[in-house]
């Protein structure tokens, strides 16, 4: 893991049109990412959303689609969320959320990288990073359990 980026894996027993689905069907995305999401996901849009997970209720942000490439490649932008201030900064540069399908014999193997930490500056970034990383490790087994759940 490099200061500027985030990877993280988790393979799902589901097939990768079912985890394809989850994740770029912006209605089940909202639901197991716990977002009500204002609009479909296609590449060059950006949609509204707002979390609905405890915890994070009503932080609204927006998600700039920049690849959907089915059944393996989806990526998008989004803004940075400062916790301590409660607010986001979508006035800083938006990091990149890049996920990645690969099926595999007992399911499907999903990567997923977020970049652009250091353009976010200092200790900020550095922040940034650190929440976002605890937060994929979750949001990756909450996709797993949905993808799951809905394949059987």
């Amino acid at each position: 893991m490099t200061p500027d980026r985030i990877t993280q894996q988790i393979t799902i027993k589901a097939s990768a049109r079912r985890v394809w689905a989850a994740l770029t069907d912006s209605q089940q995305f909202g639901h197991w990412f716990g977002a009500r999401i204002d609009g479909a996901f296609a590449p060059g849009k950006t949609v509204q959303a707002e979390m609905t997970m405890e915890g994070v209720e009503g932080l609204a942000f927006g998600i700039r689609v920049s690849v959907m490439d089915a059944p393996q490649d989806f990526a998008f932008f989004w803004p940075a969320y400062d916790f301590a201030e409660k607010r986001d900064r979508s006035d800083l540069p938006w990091t990149k959320v890049e996920f990645h399908l690969e099926a595999t014999p007992t399911g499907t193997t999903v990567t997923v990288t977020e970049s652009g930490f250091d353009a976010l500056g200092g200790t900020f970034g550095a922040r940034v990073r650190a929440e976002n990383n605890d937060g994929w490790a979750v949001q990756l087994q909450r996709l797993a359990d949905f993808s799951g759940a809905q394949n059987a």
